[in-house]
């Protein structure tokens, strides 16, 4: 009778939120390669587990109503299972968010989501312990300009002993609207379609923005039409630059010529 002494070997594993052991490997003193066929036909990683789910060193046991099978005819073994380890888990998130510029940084609930790639019990754990931080209030854009593909800012740090997470993010600000009008123009008929008038007004602006660093400007602005009563106002350029936060709509007032007296 040969007595070989059996060192069970738990694998490493990463965090799963279970303490299920998933691997196993044999370590025989004396050395008896012949024997690992039969060891690993019937000894499973399926029937041991860890002490506990959590990361940190672990120890393992037989699951209850597992037995160490027989020997075959001629051995006799002992048992013995090494320590372990569990590992924490990085579990990706793809943070995505958009809004319409409104001249700040904050993030707008109705459009945040936040995508972990879990499954099963860690997806579990994740919604348990690490979902609460991934609300619209607690990320920040990196800056209040329009833009795609822009960055967010999470004013949290995941300190979970268990589970550690990468952000991807998709993040966008998209164009507000800004309509920029000639002011209503009247003047006395003085045989010309011409006006030396051409004040604008603005209309969308948000956030506080003012029109201080815009420049409108309007090329031969004038009357459609020399003669008194309503003349539509034309021109052959309108522009306004410094507002790239804003999506442009020009629109024109009302031109009145009034009779000479």
């Amino acid at each position: 009778m040969t007595s070989v002494a059996v060192t069970i070997i738990p694998g490493s594993k990463t965090f799963d939120y279970t303490a299920a052991v998933t691997s196993i490997s044999f370590e025989l003193n004396p050395s008896t390669p012949d024997l690992l066929p039969y060891l690993n036909t019937n000894v499973t990683a399926s029937m041991f587990q860890f002490d506990s789910a959590d990361t940190g060193p672990r120890t393992a046991s037989l699951t209850v109503g597992s037995e160490y099978p027989s020997a075959p005819t001629g051995y006799a073994f002992t048992w013995t299972i090494a320590g372990s380890s569990i590992t924490k888990a990085t579990i990706p998130v793809v943070v995505a968010a958009t809004k319409m510029y409104d001249g700040n940084i904050f993030v707008s609930p109705s459009s945040f989501s936040a995508i972990p790639s879990a499954t099963g019990e860690l997806l579990n754990y994740y919604t348990q312990n690490i979902e609460g931080n991934y609300t619209a209030a607690n990320f920040s854009y990196d800056t209040k300009n329009v833009g795609s593909g822009k960055s967010l800012t999470p004013n949290f740090t995941i300190t979970d002993p268990n589970v550690n997470t990468t952000n991807t993010y998709n993040a966008s600000i998209t164009h507000a609207y800004l309509t920029v009008t000639i002011d209503n123009i009247t003047k006395t008929y003085d045989g010309t379609p011409t006006t030396s008038s051409n004040n604008v007004s603005y209309s969308g602006l948000v956030g506080g923005d003012t029109t201080s660093a815009f420049t409108t400007t309007i090329d031969n602005l004038r009357f459609a039409s020399k003669n008194v009563g309503i003349a539509s106002l034309v021109y052959d350029s309108f522009t306004t630059t410094g507002a790239t936060n804003y999506s442009i709509t020009y629109q024109t007032g009302i031109g009145t010529i009034d009779k000479k007296r």
